[in-house]
């Protein structure tokens, strides 16, 4: 995988800088983001990997989990408990871990043990629907724990120097797509034809 080739060169994954990483859908973000969240947690400190969706969140976790012991999962409803604070890496969901930011003075201990924060979809920071939380909760790590090294990933996003300033991270792009999108028009005469298709 180039991404993690290239990474690998600079010495990102042993050592990571705050990244925004934008490449094409199947390039290796997300396997790339976990490997630098391993090594993290292999160094005594906490990963958090944060997705929009709950469904992202359970598949990830359900992937990850059985490789990586000490993988907590939080989304919408999950009680806070002795479990999620020792999760060595926890998968999220954007306004799950909020609340553990917004009230950083009884998590302190455990927010002090986070050395990195993995966002992916950060170009949702756009959404009129979505935007706000995720704003609200790189607020909260801004400023309350600014040593936190932030990852950003995204398919879309280019190189916006706005964006990357309120992020607070470098840039890392490519259009290398190795798994190859295609497209075909599959044409049927009627509903019940449809159905074999399907």
């Amino acid at each position: 995988m180039e991404l993690v080739t290239t990474l690998g060169e600079l010495g990102l994954l042993d050592h990571p800088l705050p990244l925004t990483i934008s490449a094409p859908t199947g390039a290796g973000k997300t396997h790339l983001a976990l490997m630098m969240a391993r090594r993290v947690a292999e160094r005594g400190e906490r990963a958090i990997y944060l997705t929009p969706l709950r469904a992202q969140a359970q598949e990830l976790f359900d992937r990850v989990a059985p490789l990586t012991p000490g993988t907590g999962l939080l989304v919408g409803g999950t009680p806070w408990n002795a479990a999620l604070r020792n999760a060595r890496l926890l998968i999220a969901t954007y306004e799950a871990l909020i609340p553990r930011f917004a009230f950083y003075r009884t998590n302190i201990e455990w927010i002090a043990s986070i050395g990195m924060v993995i966002i992916d979809e950060i170009h949702l920071l756009e959404s009129p629907h979505r935007g706000g939380a995720l704003e609200q909760l790189i607020s909260w790590i801004r400023r309350v724990a600014p040593a936190i090294k932030l990852i950003t990933l995204s398919g879309t996003l280019g190189r916006d120097p706005e964006l990357l300033s309120f992020l607070g991270t470098g840039y890392v792009h490519t259009d290398t797509r190795p798994v190859p999108l295609t497209l075909r028009t599959v044409r049927y005469e009627s509903a019940q034809k449809e159905q074999k298709l399907l």
